[in-house]
């Protein structure tokens, strides 16, 4: 009898033990599954290993470890960091993803913009149009390319410290750009991906302020920076001192449903 209940309360304590810990890895779950932080899944897995939400959590955590591998290349902007990286990707999308980028980074490079910078004055006020009908494919490189040489061009004459281009922003720039015309919003918060500063942090950018610029319809990069000096906020952000570097977006969109052909997104930033 003595040993049938030692069983008993035995198997009620696994059956507890078991039911408590599902509830709280649930509860877990639910608080890091919209997370972008790899720390989150790894100690999930650690504390809930054989929890019904472990395989996904591994799924995140693997998406997550590529995910951050393409940041991290980006961030580097190097023709052969990006190629050697591309080849270790297992996503193939990234992979796809970090082979175009490395193509045009490569075309940007050896262009004549880049050269001369004499031409960049020309190419400020011809219209985005004949831009991507004459780049075509790399047109969108340019142009994110121009928006910077734009901002510094004013920045200088106001005898302010440059900017540089980070491409982990321009990444995560791009990405809202093409959120707003896809689901056909016009903010600085994505409803799914968050605010500047959330997104900055998605994209891997360990600055420590974060600051956005947003756009539309613009026919040029001579009209477009008129729009954002004439707006308070935005020629805040575009001459503010403690920002040395910045990430740009564009994307021509396709949407019916957008009231704008063109969106541009300029985000902001400090690191040391």
């Amino acid at each position: 009898m003595k040993l049938a209940k030692i069983i008993l309360w035995t198997l009620l304590a696994t059956i507890f033990v078991g039911v408590f810990g599902q509830t709280n890895a649930k509860k877990e779950w639910n608080k890091i599954k919209f997370s972008y932080q790899i720390d989150d899944f790894k100690n999930f897995l650690l504390k809930y290993p054989n929890s019904q939400w472990a395989p996904a959590a591994q799924r995140k955590l693997d998406s997550l470890n590529e995910t951050y591998t393409f940041y991290d290349a980006i961030k580097n902007s190097d023709t052969s960091i990006l190629q050697l990286v591309s080849k270790k990707l297992t996503n193939d999308s990234l992979k796809k993803e970090l082979c175009t980028y490395n193509e045009k980074l490569k075309l940007w490079i050896s262009s004549s913009f880049y050269k001369n910078p004499s031409l960049l004055k020309q190419a400020f006020k011809t219209p985005v149009e004949s831009l991507l009908s004459a780049y075509q494919d790399t047109a969108e490189f340019l142009i994110i390319h121009l928006m910077l040489a734009k901002i510094n061009e004013i920045r200088k004459h106001r005898h302010l410290n440059l900017l540089r281009m980070n491409y982990q922003l321009a990444y995560e720039a791009h990405h809202h750009a093409e959120a707003m015309c896809q689901r056909n919003f016009f903010s600085h918060v994505d409803p799914i991906r968050g605010n500047p500063f959330i997104r900055a942090k998605r994209a891997h950018f360990e600055g420590s302020i974060v600051g956005e610029n947003i756009a539309a319809g613009q026919e040029s990069i001579e009209h477009l920076f008129a729009a954002w000096m004439k707006s308070s906020g935005h020629r805040k952000n575009i001459l503010y001192k403690n920002y040395n570097t910045a990430g740009m977006g564009f994307c021509v969109c396709h949407n019916s449903k957008s009231k704008y052909k063109y969106y541009y997104v300029n985000m902001f930033g400090y690191e040391k």
